[in-house]
């Protein structure tokens, strides 16, 4: 009996040892977006060729779910190897030492990627993620429905004023000139920037100052006042993307990360350009972009470090492209993903980044926007003034990160 109990715990402790010998090289990648799973894959699939003996398992947890289970996660100290990171969650993390250090000198201190991206991942003076991709904002406009008004495409030139009357000419027969929402990455920041306002500079909001309370102005009487636009009760029924593909608004802002969403209806593609948003004092565009992170406590941090030296590497930027996952970040390797549509003039939305202005964000960055629908909902019906509302939100942003500090 003694001798059968010690060979079941020998064939035992040997299935273990197997079972860590097979997985102890195998880092654990994770994602939110399925459309860009094949990029991600073709990038892991290089890095083992270059790396014998290394495996990365890539996963999608969709975005709904995405940040749940990183939290819990992250509880329980058990991050996944490598994950993707939004601007907007990165502070929890890297304040709270979950993420791994990145080497400050990989492709000679990221001197291939835009320096504001880069900065939007360090903390503290040090790097905690690798940039992936930028988005900028762009019109989108439907040709068809330009024709149908007799009214020429756009050249990218336009102002303020010239956006509005085309957009004005293109309001008749049930169709909306344009989309202009309750929204601030694909909306009001942008003409914030154009009108030399700012949301926030040195720790301080920039929402009550004049030349912002007269962006967000002109963007809320788009619909209030201009009637170019459904009001935001419209919205409310039926967002503004939807409203778009079915035809029922001609122009829209949005951000490059729509591209794939258009392009899921080939028939409704063919129909769409893009081009610069208009000019107000200056050409403006809010970018962002994801980031590659590591976990702090992974237990093959040499290998992660690695694997975070090639995603920043021209090659897997390159696979990106290739791949149509993103504009990836890395300086000159956008022309793939340029190219894969000859409709939609996407090098507008890769140029945009020589007016990008870096998406605004601090410590308690997502704590101060959860209150943007509470305050600037009565601002788009009309019940408040953009004045008293932006005054008021201004004066809680300040409020907050004093307590920052």
């Amino acid at each position: 009996m003694k001798k059968l109990l010690m060979l079941f715990l020998i064939v035992m402790l040997m299935l273990l040892s197997c079972g860590k010998k097979g997985n102890k090289n195998e880092l654990t990648f994770v994602i939110w977006d399925r459309q860009q799973e094949p990029a991600m894959s073709a990038i892991a699939r290089e890095f083992e060729k270059e790396n014998p003996g290394i495996k990365i398992k890539v996963q999608v947890i969709g975005w709904n779910e995405y940040w749940t289970k990183l939290e819990a996660s992250a509880t329980g100290g058990a991050l996944p190897d490598i994950f993707w990171m939004h601007s907007t969650k990165f502070y929890d993390y890297a304040s709270n030492n979950m993420l791994l250090e990145v080497d400050k000198n990989i492709d000679n201190g990221f001197k291939h990627y835009p320096e504001q991206l880069v900065k939007l991942y360090q903390f503290e003076g040090k790097q905690y993620a690798v940039p992936k991709d930028y988005d900028t904002i762009g019109v989108f406009y439907n040709k068809e429905l330009f024709d149908k008004a007799g009214v020429p495409y756009p050249d990218g030139t336009w102002d303020w004023a010239e956006f509005l009357e085309v957009a004005k000419k293109l309001t008749k027969d049930g169709v909306y000139g344009f989309a202009a929402p309750l929204n601030v990455q694909e909306g009001f920041w942008n003409t914030m920037y154009q009108n030399d306002g700012y949301v926030l500079k040195d720790n301080k909001s920039g929402y009550d100052i004049q030349a912002s309370q007269e962006a967000i102005q002109w963007w809320v009487d788009l619909s209030l006042k201009e009637k170019v636009s459904p009001t935001q009760k419209d919205f409310d029924e039926v967002e503004p993307f939807s409203m778009f593909t079915s035809e029922k608004v001609a122009m829209i802002q949005l951000g490059s990360w729509m591209v794939g969403g258009i392009e899921e209806n080939p028939e409704f593609a063919k129909k769409i350009g893009v081009t610069y948003l208009p000019k107000g004092k200056k050409q403006a565009t809010i970018y962002n972009g994801l980031a590659y992170a590591a976990a702090a406590n992974t237990k093959n941090p040499e290998m992660v470090k690695k694997f975070l030296e090639f995603l920043a590497s021209e090659k897997a930027n390159r696979i990106q492209s290739e791949k149509v996952a993103a504009i990836p970040a890395y300086e000159g390797t956008q022309q793939a993903w340029i190219d894969h549509n000859k409709n939609m003039d996407l090098k507008v939305l890769v140029d945009q980044i020589k007016f990008g202005v870096i998406f605004p964000m601090s410590k308690e960055g997502a704590k101060w926007r959860v209150w943007e629908e509470e305050i600037f909902a009565p601002m788009f019906s009309g019940r408040v003034t953009v004045k008293d509302a932006t005054t008021e939100y201004a004066d809680k942003m300040n409020r907050l990160m004093k307590e920052e500090k």
